[in-house]
């Protein structure tokens, strides 16, 4: 695991930029850094040491000397790679993975992506016709930008913040401030600085003769239901997610697993321990306010696992937000589940290098409850409507009474044209009527259109609309929002955060499992609660989900009101232009007054506060 960066073109060739680059990367490896220069080629890595400790430095270059490699990220059947590489005559002096990554280039080309399994963000430099090719694993687990020059060069790096050490300045394209505000994070490929982009999952860059080709080499099957029964059905994805787990748990530094006590994080932990020879580290995070807490249910599962457990109490801190979060993210960022994901990282860090996680186990298993939920709502759609006033009622006079849980169906129960307008909407932080109001007018005018998720939606031939909404968020909300969340929240604090339920193997049999299958009697994830139930006793995970988040409608009324008062409605805000402050300010004495509009106001925080931090600071 590391942070690569690099430039080619007629600019590159001098060690200074990448330097730069990777020097601003040294938190996702502190370890060790390495580089190789070249005219018109700059290649770099900071390295986190994970598997060939000893030797595993990079770049590396392949036999001949004519290729050099540098890359992020883990390659789980590295020691299959070896072996394809030997049999087709390749030469391996060692065992890194790196090395096996370049042997194989050599021997497959392109095509060399489809024996790899893992995560991964790869930089290859081919001399023999002075070509990069740029590679990004399946479901997006590790990031890579890139941004074509005016100059006809090429930049690519693991963070926003290397491309800015490139001289790229941060002008923002504000034709993405609408996109952000209603979803909170952007989808790839686009990024909120102009020129820059994201590789999108699941593709390949080839930058050749100062021109740009994309090409995707990976997507999920055709959803096609596998004719099966139960009892094979619960087998072959038990067996799936535990080979995951176990290809998961190589490591020559410590290694743990997240454990929320939720069915997933279970799960991993339950398959990390029955294949570990020691006790297992787990880690949990807890918050004061019991209505977010599920630290009680990890810690019941891991007695029940006797599992090392090691748990932290989360507390708000504006200092932590102000300081350490806005300097994380160099992208803004709306999901405010970043602060526990942020301070697990920083504490499991202090004992582990490595952790596994429950990433991916809703979206491959149709465990939301928005996916049931948005066509079983559309199919009451007259009803709604005729019971509008009730829910008005419901509204003004029962609000302040109803849960988190609650408060989203009031929001969810009005009538939709369609289903995926639904789902839309029920994915969206911000409504289209309140991004319009919300934007400054100067910002309006580049910011109307569709909402950017109709696209993706569009383009998806799945006659189930809860398999649709699934994949969708398959395709946009976990590499845009989770994937982001963990890794760069990870990688602030040197620690590999790897996710075995999003492994492709698991991944292609989850896929095809039959929904019956994943949602059953309207909840998700039916067939991962049974594999469960042969683990641990049923008490510990038939409960309602949680999820990972924070109090932060009590926190935006309490300990971080002033700074957030401040960053919303502040001088330097107004300067800015880009949202309206008299909406800002309405929506803020409506939430101080008791009526949420957390979701509203959280992106446009975060917006702010990224702009402070990398905006102001890069002019």
């Amino acid at each position: 695991m590391c942070g690569i960066a690099g430039r080619v073109g007629s600019a590159a060739g001098s060690k200074n930029a990448v330097t730069a680059a990777i020097n601003s990367l040294a938190h996702r490896g502190p370890d060790d850094q390495g580089y190789f220069t070249a005219p018109g080629v700059e290649l770099g890595m900071a390295r986190l040491a994970i598997i060939d400790v000893a030797h595993g430095q990079q770049p590396k270059q392949d036999s001949s000397g004519k290729i050099e490699i540098v890359f992020n990220g883990e390659i789980y059947n590295h020691r299959e790679v070896q072996e394809i590489v030997r049999k087709s005559g390749g030469k391996l002096s060692g065992d890194s993975e790196a090395e096996a990554l370049a042997e194989l280039y050599k021997v497959k080309g392109e095509d060399f992506v489809n024996d790899l399994r893992g995560m991964f963000a790869i930089a290859i430099w081919d001399g023999r016709d002075n070509s990069l090719l740029l590679a990004r694993d399946r479901i997006g687990e590790k990031p890579l930008l890139y941004c074509e020059t005016t100059a006809g060069n090429l930049i690519f790096a693991s963070e926003m913040r290397a491309i800015f050490a490139f001289g790229i300045k941060p002008d923002v394209d504000e034709r993405q401030i609408g996109s952000f505000l209603r979803l909170g994070y952007l989808n790839s490929p686009e990024t909120i600085i102009s020129g820059v982009k994201t590789l999108p999952p699941g593709h390949l860059l080839k930058f050749k003769d100062g021109k740009v080709n994309l090409l995707r080499y990976w997507h999920l099957p055709e959803f096609k239901e596998k004719q099966i029964n139960k009892a094979a059905a619960t087998k072959l994805l038990s067996e799936a997610l535990e080979n995951a787990v176990v290809s998961q748990m190589s490591s020559e530094r410590p290694l743990g697993t997240y454990l929320s006590g939720g069915i997933d994080s279970t799960l991993v932990t339950a398959f990390a321990a029955r294949n570990s020879s020691t006790k297992v580290n787990t880690f949990s995070i807890g918050f004061e306010d019991q209505a977010f807490d599920e630290s009680t249910h990890a810690r019941n599962v891991a007695n029940f696992f006797g599992t090392d457990h090691h748990e932290i109490l989360v507390k708000p801190d504006p200092v932590l937000i102000i300081g350490k979060i806005g300097q994380v993210l160099d992208q803004p960022f709306g999901d405010s589940s970043i602060i526990p994901t942020f301070l697990l990282n920083e504490y499991a860090s202090k004992k582990v290098i490595v952790a596994l996680g429950g990433d991916g186990g809703d979206e491959s298993m149709g465990g939301y409850d928005r996916y049931h939920a948005a066509p079983t709502l559309q199919k009451l759609n007259q009803l709604i409507t005729v019971a509008k006033p009730l829910t008005k009622l419901i509204d003004q006079f029962g609000y302040a009474r109803l849960n988190r849980r609650g408060k989203r169906l009031l929001e969810a129960a009005k009538p939709y044209g369609s289903t995926c307008d639904r789902y839309l909407d029920l994915v969206s932080l911000v409504h289209m009527d309140e991004l319009n109001a919300l934007l400054h007018p100067n910002i309006r005018n580049k910011n109307i259109g569709q909402n950017p998720l109709q696209s993706v939606w569009d383009l998806l031939k799945i006659s189930d609309d809860s398999e649709r909404a699934r994949v969708l968020d398959l395709q946009t909300y976990l590499p845009g929002d989770l994937l982001f969340k963990t890794d760069i929240s990870s990688m602030a604090n040197s620690l590999e955060l790897r996710a075995p339920f999003l492994d492709y193997r698991y991944l292609e049999v989850a896929h095809s499992i039959p929904t019956r299958f994943k949602i059953h009697n309207g909840e998700g994830k039916y067939l991962l609660r049974e594999i469960a139930r042969t683990m641990v006793p049923a008490k510990l995970i038939d409960r309602p989900k949680m999820g990972f988040a924070i109090p932060r409608a009590l926190w935006l009324r309490g300990p971080i009101k002033e700074m957030a008062h401040e960053l919303l409605l502040g001088q330097r805000a107004r300067e800015r232009g880009w949202v309206d402050l008299k909406t800002i300010e309405k929506y803020w004495l409506m939430h101080q007054s008791g009526r949420d509009y957390d979701r509203i106001l959280w992106p446009a925080l975060m917006l702010e506060l990224w702009a402070r931090n990398w905006v102001d600071q890069g002019k």
